[in-house]
């Protein structure tokens, strides 16, 4: 095998592992209920619930600090409330800043004569613009309920401000064009702290409401026994051992 076959497969391996390394850094928790037909409320949430239970057992396996983990349901706020929208999350606090939206309160059972109703009785946050949460201190994990999202091929999108600078988008893949009362989960746990989140609707045909917003404090993975999200040391150990390894192979083809 000659030099460059060598290093080309070492440079191969250390892209995959750098790439692993990447890809673990950042958990997503996804689930989503059609509805049939109708605005009415869904009678069950299966997917929606899965995907928040394996969130909050994320969360809980990340470990937790003095505040732990918090979830905002905007029952505490009037019917109208309009941003700014100061939010409580056991130790963290946030603000939401928004164009337009309001806090929508509507009958147990009911919903809003558009297929929009809260997961937590009786309020929810009602939006058709781009809104953005700012958190008093990092948070690591972000999860919430979306319902009738995407009936008027409204796509919902996720920008993540990280700590330090630099931002990362997050995909969400629920359907476009389905109908009415339609309701999703969506959760990321993600090893760089989170200052800010983003939620942009690509058009304001399409009204979107959110409920049971959870977040947790950000605790570093790394010396919390968690072995399945690397740390950003470890990820530079990775480098280091290719970048040696890629030096000795230089060393011993010119001796």
């Amino acid at each position: 095998m000659n030099l460059m076959t060598k290093t080309g497969k070492l440079l191969l391996c250390l892209t995959l592992a750098a790439l692993s390394a990447q890809a673990a850094a950042q958990q997503v928790f996804f689930g989503e209920d059609l509805n049939t037909g109708g605005t009415a409320r869904l009678a069950a949430t299966p997917n929606a619930d899965a995907a928040r239970d394996a969130f909050l057992a994320r969360l809980a396996q990340a470990g937790t600090n003095t505040g732990g983990a918090g979830t905002e349901d905007f029952d505490g706020f009037s019917d109208g409330t309009t941003a700014p929208l100061p939010l409580t999350f056991g130790a963290v606090t946030a603000t939401v800043t928004a164009p337009s939206g309001m806090v929508t309160a509507v009958a147990p059972g009911a919903n809003n004569g558009d297929g929009r109703y809260p997961i937590s009785d009786p309020n929810y946050w009602d939006t058709d613009r781009e809104f953005t949460i700012d958190f008093s201190s990092p948070v690591q994990g972000l999860g919430f309920y979306g319902i009738d999202m995407g009936d008027f091929q409204g796509r919902l999108s996720l920008r993540l401000t990280l700590e330090g600078g630099g931002f990362q988008d997050v995909d969400i893949a629920h359907t476009l064009g389905a109908d009415d009362a339609s309701v999703l989960y969506f959760g990321v746990v993600s090893l760089t702290p989170i200052t800010s989140a983003t939620f942009a609707n690509s058009t304001s045909l399409d009204v979107f409401g959110f409920d049971d917003f959870t977040v947790q404090q950000f605790v570093p993975l790394s010396g919390s026994g968690d072995a399945s999200i690397p740390s950003l040391s470890h990820l530079g150990l990775i480098l280091m051992a290719g970048l040696l390894g890629l030096f000795g192979l230089v060393s011993a083809r010119r001796s």
